[in-house]
Protein backbone atom coordinates (compact mmCIF):
# COMPACT_ATOMS: atom_id res chain seq x y z
CA UNK A 1 0.00 0.00 0.00
CA UNK A 2 1.25 3.26 -0.93
CA UNK A 3 0.70 6.71 0.93
CA UNK A 4 0.93 9.98 -0.93
CA UNK A 5 2.21 12.73 1.22
CA UNK A 6 1.20 15.16 -1.63
CA UNK A 7 -1.28 17.57 -0.99
CA UNK A 8 -4.07 18.04 -3.27
CA UNK A 9 -4.72 21.36 -4.56
CA UNK A 10 -7.97 23.23 -2.99
CA UNK A 11 -11.20 22.30 -5.97
CA UNK A 12 -13.08 24.66 -7.85
CA UNK A 13 -16.77 24.86 -7.91
CA UNK A 14 -17.25 28.53 -9.15
CA UNK A 15 -14.44 29.96 -11.01
CA UNK A 16 -16.06 33.88 -9.71
CA UNK A 17 -15.89 33.03 -5.95
CA UNK A 18 -13.40 35.10 -3.95
CA UNK A 19 -11.67 33.93 -0.97
CA UNK A 20 -9.98 36.23 1.47
CA UNK A 21 -6.59 35.15 2.85
CA UNK A 22 -6.34 36.93 6.47
CA UNK A 23 -4.24 35.87 9.04
CA UNK A 24 -4.74 37.84 12.60
CA UNK A 25 -3.41 37.74 15.66
CA UNK A 26 -4.93 39.34 18.86
CA UNK A 27 -6.97 42.00 17.32
CA UNK A 28 -10.19 41.37 17.37
CA UNK A 29 -11.46 44.77 17.59
CA UNK A 30 -9.62 45.70 14.03
CA UNK A 31 -11.10 42.66 12.79
CA UNK A 32 -14.99 43.53 13.66
CA UNK A 33 -14.03 47.17 11.52
CA UNK A 34 -12.23 44.71 8.92
CA UNK A 35 -15.57 42.83 8.86
CA UNK A 36 -17.74 45.60 8.69
CA UNK A 37 -16.09 47.29 5.48
CA UNK A 38 -16.50 43.78 4.33
CA UNK A 39 -20.22 43.80 4.57
CA UNK A 40 -20.76 47.51 3.38
CA UNK A 41 -18.52 47.17 0.22
CA UNK A 42 -19.42 43.56 -1.19
CA UNK A 43 -20.99 43.58 -4.25
CA UNK A 44 -21.94 39.71 -4.01
CA UNK A 45 -21.80 38.44 -0.86
CA UNK A 46 -22.65 34.91 -1.57
CA UNK A 47 -19.36 34.87 -3.68
CA UNK A 48 -17.07 36.26 -1.14
CA UNK A 49 -15.98 34.42 1.92
CA UNK A 50 -12.99 34.98 4.73
CA UNK A 51 -10.42 32.78 6.04
CA UNK A 52 -8.53 33.22 8.75
CA UNK A 53 -5.54 31.70 10.13
CA UNK A 54 -5.56 31.86 14.19
CA UNK A 55 -1.92 31.44 16.24
CA UNK A 56 -3.25 28.30 18.20
CA UNK A 57 -2.25 30.30 21.36
CA UNK A 58 -4.09 33.27 20.12
CA UNK A 59 -6.85 33.15 23.21
CA UNK A 60 -7.85 36.22 22.70
CA UNK A 61 -9.25 36.27 19.17
CA UNK A 62 -10.35 32.46 19.69
CA UNK A 63 -12.32 34.00 22.97
CA UNK A 64 -14.14 36.78 20.44
CA UNK A 65 -14.98 34.15 18.11
CA UNK A 66 -16.35 31.62 20.68
CA UNK A 67 -18.76 34.63 22.25
CA UNK A 68 -20.40 35.25 18.51
CA UNK A 69 -18.52 39.02 18.26
CA UNK A 70 -18.23 37.87 14.85
CA UNK A 71 -21.76 36.84 13.74
CA UNK A 72 -24.53 38.25 11.57
CA UNK A 73 -22.32 39.11 8.19
CA UNK A 74 -23.34 37.79 5.24
CA UNK A 75 -20.43 36.18 3.64
CA UNK A 76 -18.77 33.36 5.04
CA UNK A 77 -16.18 33.67 8.12
CA UNK A 78 -13.88 30.41 8.16
CA UNK A 79 -10.98 29.67 10.90
CA UNK A 80 -7.85 27.63 10.22
CA UNK A 81 -5.99 27.69 13.57
CA UNK A 82 -2.30 26.64 13.40
CA UNK A 83 1.50 27.22 14.89
CA UNK A 84 2.85 30.41 14.41
CA UNK A 85 5.83 30.55 11.99
CA UNK A 86 8.13 33.25 10.89
CA UNK A 87 6.94 33.06 7.38
CA UNK A 88 3.81 34.79 6.77
CA UNK A 89 4.24 33.26 3.07
CA UNK A 90 3.73 30.42 5.41
CA UNK A 91 0.87 30.96 6.38
CA UNK A 92 -0.42 32.04 3.26
CA UNK A 93 -0.05 28.98 2.24
CA UNK A 94 -1.63 26.44 4.85
CA UNK A 95 -4.69 28.68 4.32
CA UNK A 96 -4.97 28.87 0.99
CA UNK A 97 -4.40 24.84 0.80
CA UNK A 98 -7.39 24.68 3.85
CA UNK A 99 -9.96 26.47 2.18
CA UNK A 100 -12.72 24.32 1.34
CA UNK A 101 -15.34 27.11 -0.54
CA UNK A 102 -14.62 26.47 -4.22
CA UNK A 103 -13.42 29.53 -5.19
CA UNK A 104 -11.85 30.49 -8.48
CA UNK A 105 -10.03 33.52 -6.67
CA UNK A 106 -7.78 34.17 -3.73
CA UNK A 107 -7.13 37.36 -2.44
CA UNK A 108 -4.27 38.38 0.26
CA UNK A 109 -5.62 40.91 3.40
CA UNK A 110 -4.80 42.03 6.59
CA UNK A 111 -6.33 42.34 9.66
CA UNK A 112 -5.67 46.76 9.80
CA UNK A 113 -7.05 47.26 6.81
CA UNK A 114 -10.47 48.39 5.77
CA UNK A 115 -11.88 48.16 2.05
CA UNK A 116 -13.57 51.51 0.84
CA UNK A 117 -14.68 51.32 -2.49
CA UNK A 118 -18.30 49.71 -3.71
CA UNK A 119 -18.31 46.72 -5.49
CA UNK A 120 -14.79 45.80 -5.10
CA UNK A 121 -15.47 42.03 -5.85
CA UNK A 122 -16.60 42.73 -9.02
CA UNK A 123 -13.93 44.65 -10.50
CA UNK A 124 -12.15 41.85 -9.17
CA UNK A 125 -13.92 39.49 -10.89
CA UNK A 126 -13.95 41.48 -14.40
CA UNK A 127 -10.43 41.97 -14.52
CA UNK A 128 -9.64 38.31 -14.50
CA UNK A 129 -12.53 37.29 -16.66
CA UNK A 130 -10.79 39.49 -19.00
CA UNK A 131 -8.54 36.17 -19.88
CA UNK A 132 -9.72 33.21 -21.40
CA UNK A 133 -7.25 31.52 -19.02
CA UNK A 134 -7.89 33.27 -16.15
CA UNK A 135 -3.56 34.07 -15.30
CA UNK A 136 -3.08 37.55 -14.17
CA UNK A 137 -1.35 38.41 -10.92
CA UNK A 138 -3.45 41.87 -10.09
CA UNK A 139 -3.61 43.92 -6.51
CA UNK A 140 -5.62 47.19 -5.12
CA UNK A 141 -4.27 50.56 -6.43
CA UNK A 142 -5.00 53.33 -4.53
CA UNK A 143 -3.11 56.67 -6.48
CA UNK A 144 -3.78 58.46 -3.70
CA UNK A 145 -1.22 56.48 -1.76
CA UNK A 146 2.61 57.35 -1.68
CA UNK A 147 3.40 53.63 -1.68
CA UNK A 148 1.03 50.81 -3.13
CA UNK A 149 -0.52 48.09 -1.33
CA UNK A 150 -0.14 44.71 -1.95
CA UNK A 151 -2.78 42.64 -1.03
CA UNK A 152 -1.76 40.30 -3.91
CA UNK A 153 -5.10 38.25 -6.03
CA UNK A 154 -4.53 35.44 -8.21
CA UNK A 155 -6.68 32.74 -9.70
CA UNK A 156 -6.95 28.87 -8.90
CA UNK A 157 -5.51 28.84 -12.38
CA UNK A 158 -2.40 30.04 -11.95
CA UNK A 159 -1.75 28.60 -8.56
CA UNK A 160 -2.20 25.38 -10.12
CA UNK A 161 0.69 26.04 -12.03
CA UNK A 162 2.92 27.41 -9.34
CA UNK A 163 1.64 24.74 -6.54
CA UNK A 164 1.78 27.80 -4.07
CA UNK A 165 0.47 31.48 -3.20
CA UNK A 166 3.76 32.70 -1.53
CA UNK A 167 7.18 31.29 -1.53
CA UNK A 168 7.43 30.92 2.02
CA UNK A 169 10.97 32.12 1.98
CA UNK A 170 10.57 35.43 3.83
CA UNK A 171 9.71 36.80 7.51
CA UNK A 172 8.65 40.19 5.89
CA UNK A 173 7.89 41.82 2.86
CA UNK A 174 9.07 40.37 -0.58
CA UNK A 175 6.43 37.88 -1.07
CA UNK A 176 3.76 40.15 -2.81
CA UNK A 177 6.88 41.99 -4.77
CA UNK A 178 7.76 38.35 -6.10
CA UNK A 179 4.56 37.87 -7.70
CA UNK A 180 4.55 41.42 -8.74
CA UNK A 181 7.29 40.83 -10.69
CA UNK A 182 5.99 37.77 -11.94
CA UNK A 183 2.98 39.17 -13.61
CA UNK A 184 5.11 42.03 -15.24
CA UNK A 185 7.74 39.45 -16.98
CA UNK A 186 4.27 37.94 -18.34
CA UNK A 187 2.76 40.97 -19.01
CA UNK A 188 0.24 39.98 -16.99
CA UNK A 189 0.03 42.60 -13.90
CA UNK A 190 -3.35 44.43 -12.77
CA UNK A 191 -3.57 47.75 -10.50
CA UNK A 192 -7.15 47.76 -9.95
CA UNK A 193 -8.92 50.52 -9.05
CA UNK A 194 -9.70 49.52 -5.22
CA UNK A 195 -9.63 51.69 -2.27
CA UNK A 196 -7.95 50.05 0.42
CA UNK A 197 -7.44 52.13 4.32
CA UNK A 198 -5.30 51.39 6.77
CA UNK A 199 -6.50 51.53 10.45
CA UNK A 200 -4.86 54.09 12.60
CA UNK A 201 -2.49 54.92 9.74
CA UNK A 202 0.22 52.88 8.45
CA UNK A 203 2.53 51.51 10.81
CA UNK A 204 5.45 49.54 11.72
CA UNK A 205 6.58 46.00 10.15
CA UNK A 206 6.51 42.82 12.37
CA UNK A 207 9.26 40.57 12.39
CA UNK A 208 12.01 42.58 10.21
CA UNK A 209 15.22 42.20 11.09
CA UNK A 210 18.51 42.15 8.32
CA UNK A 211 17.21 44.03 5.86
CA UNK A 212 20.14 43.71 3.87
CA UNK A 213 20.44 39.85 3.83
CA UNK A 214 16.49 39.57 2.58
CA UNK A 215 16.87 41.92 0.05
CA UNK A 216 20.40 40.46 -1.51
CA UNK A 217 18.66 37.07 -1.33
CA UNK A 218 15.54 38.29 -2.90
CA UNK A 219 17.48 39.72 -5.86
CA UNK A 220 19.91 36.40 -6.17
CA UNK A 221 16.44 34.79 -6.85
CA UNK A 222 15.15 36.22 -9.57
CA UNK A 223 16.26 33.01 -11.61
CA UNK A 224 13.20 31.47 -9.90
CA UNK A 225 11.12 34.04 -10.48
CA UNK A 226 11.89 33.83 -14.34
CA UNK A 227 11.11 29.89 -14.15
CA UNK A 228 7.66 30.31 -12.77
CA UNK A 229 7.15 33.06 -15.59
CA UNK A 230 7.76 30.79 -18.29
CA UNK A 231 5.84 27.97 -16.48
CA UNK A 232 2.77 30.66 -16.61
CA UNK A 233 3.88 31.58 -20.24
CA UNK A 234 3.47 27.54 -21.32
CA UNK A 235 -0.03 28.15 -20.15
CA UNK A 236 -1.18 31.72 -22.04
CA UNK A 237 0.53 30.19 -24.94
CA UNK A 238 1.09 26.43 -24.96
CA UNK A 239 1.42 26.17 -28.67
CA UNK A 240 4.80 28.56 -30.26
CA UNK A 241 4.10 30.80 -32.69
CA UNK A 242 4.57 34.23 -33.92
CA UNK A 243 2.45 35.86 -30.74
CA UNK A 244 4.51 34.23 -28.24
CA UNK A 245 7.74 35.19 -29.85
CA UNK A 246 6.82 38.72 -29.61
CA UNK A 247 5.93 38.48 -25.81
CA UNK A 248 9.21 36.25 -25.16
CA UNK A 249 11.40 39.20 -26.30
CA UNK A 250 9.50 41.48 -24.52
CA UNK A 251 10.10 39.26 -21.15
CA UNK A 252 13.87 39.55 -21.96
CA UNK A 253 13.40 43.08 -21.80
CA UNK A 254 11.42 43.07 -18.64
CA UNK A 255 13.99 40.91 -16.76
CA UNK A 256 17.04 42.71 -18.03
CA UNK A 257 15.14 45.54 -15.97
CA UNK A 258 15.13 43.54 -12.91
CA UNK A 259 18.72 42.63 -13.18
CA UNK A 260 19.56 45.99 -13.50
CA UNK A 261 17.82 47.27 -10.45
CA UNK A 262 19.17 44.59 -8.41
CA UNK A 263 22.53 45.99 -9.03
CA UNK A 264 21.91 48.74 -7.14
CA UNK A 265 21.61 47.38 -4.01
CA UNK A 266 22.76 49.22 -1.47
CA UNK A 267 23.55 47.61 2.57
CA UNK A 268 23.32 51.52 3.75
CA UNK A 269 19.62 52.17 2.26
CA UNK A 270 18.51 48.63 3.59
CA UNK A 271 19.99 49.91 7.01
CA UNK A 272 17.91 53.20 6.88
CA UNK A 273 15.01 50.85 5.73
CA UNK A 274 15.24 48.47 8.65
CA UNK A 275 15.19 51.32 11.50
CA UNK A 276 12.56 53.30 9.25
CA UNK A 277 10.28 50.08 9.26
CA UNK A 278 11.24 47.96 11.61
CA UNK A 279 8.62 47.47 14.79
CA UNK A 280 11.30 45.50 16.34
CA UNK A 281 13.87 47.48 18.70
CA UNK A 282 17.54 47.06 17.69
CA UNK A 283 17.58 45.11 21.54
CA UNK A 284 14.70 42.35 20.29
CA UNK A 285 15.91 42.30 16.64
CA UNK A 286 19.73 40.91 18.02
CA UNK A 287 18.11 38.42 20.57
CA UNK A 288 17.58 34.85 19.04
CA UNK A 289 14.60 34.09 17.44
CA UNK A 290 14.48 30.31 16.98
CA UNK A 291 11.98 30.21 14.34
CA UNK A 292 13.47 33.29 12.54
CA UNK A 293 17.04 31.37 12.91
CA UNK A 294 15.28 28.46 10.97
CA UNK A 295 14.19 30.69 8.13
CA UNK A 296 17.34 32.51 7.88
CA UNK A 297 19.76 29.45 7.52
CA UNK A 298 17.17 27.83 4.64
CA UNK A 299 17.41 30.76 2.90
CA UNK A 300 21.54 30.66 3.31
CA UNK A 301 21.66 26.72 2.45
CA UNK A 302 19.38 28.30 -0.44
CA UNK A 303 22.42 30.74 -1.65
CA UNK A 304 25.40 28.37 -0.79
CA UNK A 305 23.72 25.54 -3.06
CA UNK A 306 23.31 28.81 -5.93
CA UNK A 307 26.83 29.79 -5.54
CA UNK A 308 27.89 25.96 -6.02
CA UNK A 309 25.54 25.65 -9.21
CA UNK A 310 27.39 28.67 -10.51
CA UNK A 311 31.14 27.70 -9.69
CA UNK A 312 30.61 24.24 -11.61
CA UNK A 313 29.26 26.13 -14.44
CA UNK A 314 32.68 28.36 -14.58
CA UNK A 315 30.77 31.30 -13.47
CA UNK A 316 33.53 32.27 -10.50
CA UNK A 317 32.72 35.74 -10.50
CA UNK A 318 29.05 35.60 -10.38
CA UNK A 319 29.59 33.30 -7.44
CA UNK A 320 31.66 35.75 -5.60
CA UNK A 321 28.70 38.17 -5.42
CA UNK A 322 26.13 35.69 -4.31
CA UNK A 323 27.99 34.58 -1.53
CA UNK A 324 28.92 38.34 -0.91
CA UNK A 325 25.47 38.27 -0.01
CA UNK A 326 25.83 35.66 2.55
CA UNK A 327 27.98 37.66 4.89
CA UNK A 328 25.09 39.93 5.76
CA UNK A 329 23.50 36.95 7.45
CA UNK A 330 23.60 35.81 10.97
CA UNK A 331 24.78 32.47 10.11
CA UNK A 332 28.57 31.40 9.73
CA UNK A 333 29.57 28.55 7.98
CA UNK A 334 32.84 27.21 6.62
CA UNK A 335 31.40 26.36 3.50
CA UNK A 336 30.92 30.46 2.40
CA UNK A 337 35.24 30.46 3.20
CA UNK A 338 35.67 27.14 1.43
CA UNK A 339 33.37 28.30 -1.84
CA UNK A 340 34.85 31.71 -1.71
CA UNK A 341 38.54 30.24 -1.96
CA UNK A 342 37.36 27.94 -4.37
CA UNK A 343 36.04 31.03 -6.44
CA UNK A 344 39.58 33.13 -5.43
CA UNK A 345 41.81 30.28 -6.71
CA UNK A 346 39.76 29.76 -10.37
CA UNK A 347 40.53 33.40 -10.86
CA UNK A 348 44.66 33.46 -9.89
CA UNK A 349 44.08 35.05 -6.44
CA UNK A 350 46.11 32.45 -4.82
CA UNK A 351 46.51 34.91 -1.61
CA UNK A 352 43.51 35.61 -1.40
CA UNK A 353 42.14 32.46 -1.24
CA UNK A 354 44.75 30.95 1.19
CA UNK A 355 44.19 33.38 3.81
CA UNK A 356 40.54 32.31 3.81
CA UNK A 357 41.76 28.73 4.10
CA UNK A 358 43.56 29.49 6.75
CA UNK A 359 40.94 30.99 8.39
CA UNK A 360 38.94 28.51 8.44
CA UNK A 361 41.40 26.07 10.06
CA UNK A 362 41.67 29.08 13.45
CA UNK A 363 37.65 28.82 13.49
CA UNK A 364 36.79 25.41 12.12
CA UNK A 365 40.00 22.94 13.10
CA UNK A 366 40.36 19.81 11.21
CA UNK A 367 42.67 17.89 13.23
CA UNK A 368 43.51 15.73 10.59
CA UNK A 369 46.12 13.77 13.15
CA UNK A 370 44.08 13.23 15.30
CA UNK A 371 41.31 11.82 12.67
CA UNK A 372 44.07 9.82 11.32
CA UNK A 373 44.64 8.36 14.91
CA UNK A 374 41.23 7.68 15.69
CA UNK A 375 40.81 6.04 12.21
CA UNK A 376 43.69 3.89 12.69
CA UNK A 377 42.87 2.91 16.47
CA UNK A 378 39.00 2.04 14.57
CA UNK A 379 41.15 -0.02 12.32
CA UNK A 380 42.79 -1.71 14.48
CA UNK A 381 40.07 -2.52 17.11
CA UNK A 382 37.74 -3.95 14.29
CA UNK A 383 40.33 -6.04 12.85
CA UNK A 384 40.92 -7.44 16.70
CA UNK A 385 37.00 -7.93 16.97
CA UNK A 386 36.68 -9.72 13.96
CA UNK A 387 39.85 -12.27 14.19
CA UNK A 388 38.52 -12.69 18.32
CA UNK A 389 34.88 -13.57 17.29
CA UNK A 390 36.30 -15.79 13.50
CA UNK A 391 37.64 -18.28 16.41
CA UNK A 392 34.25 -18.85 17.65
Amino acid sequence: MFISLKQNLPPVTDKDHISLLLPTRGRPQMLAQVFTSLEQTIAQKSKVAVWLYIDHDDQITMDAIRTGQFQGYSFGIHCVVGESAASLGEIHNLTWRTSTSGSGIFMLHADDTLFVTPGWDDVIRAAFNQYPDRILAAHPHDPELHEPTFQMILSAEWLTVTGRFSTAYFPFWFDDTWLDQIGQIIGRRAQLPIKLRLIGGKGKTPRMRNVAFWTGFYNHTLDERIHTAKELLKQIHPTPDAERDQIEHRCRAVIHQFHAEGKNFSDLYAIFREERHSNLTLEQRQTLDERYFVLEAKAVARLLAKARAMINAGRFEEALIVLAVVKYSDIRTRHINLLQAECLRATDKEAEADQLTQENARVWPDNPLLRRIFRFVAYIFIEAKRMVYSKW
